[in-house]
């Protein structure tokens, strides 16, 4: 596994996996409210080739018992497919 430090902004990608017609990233970052490291799940549908224009997103706010692959595991490949039809 490769982790990409982007130093600017502070963020490492832990991981980009090929899921559902796009990528899956898992990125840290250190959270100014916590003071802690925190980590989040970010999905990059294939046909979505300018990331600085408008972008349709959902946030998943996982519970005490949850962390940031929940959403991914529990919703699986249809979700990831949805997310790329409503980029289309």
């Amino acid at each position: 596994m490769t982790v990409e430090t982007h130093s600017s902004s502070g963020l490492k990608e832990l991981s980009n996996v090929r899921v559902g017609g796009g990528f899956l990233k898992r990125i840290q970052h250190l959270s100014s409210s916590t003071g802690t490291e925190m980590i989040f799940g970010l999905f990059l549908p294939t046909n979505k080739v300018d990331y600085t224009s408008s972008t349709p997103a959902l946030f998943w706010l996982s519970g005490l018992t949850c962390d940031d692959t929940n959403f991914s595991m529990k919703a699986g490949p249809k979700a990831f497919e949805a997310a790329k039809k409503a980029v289309s």
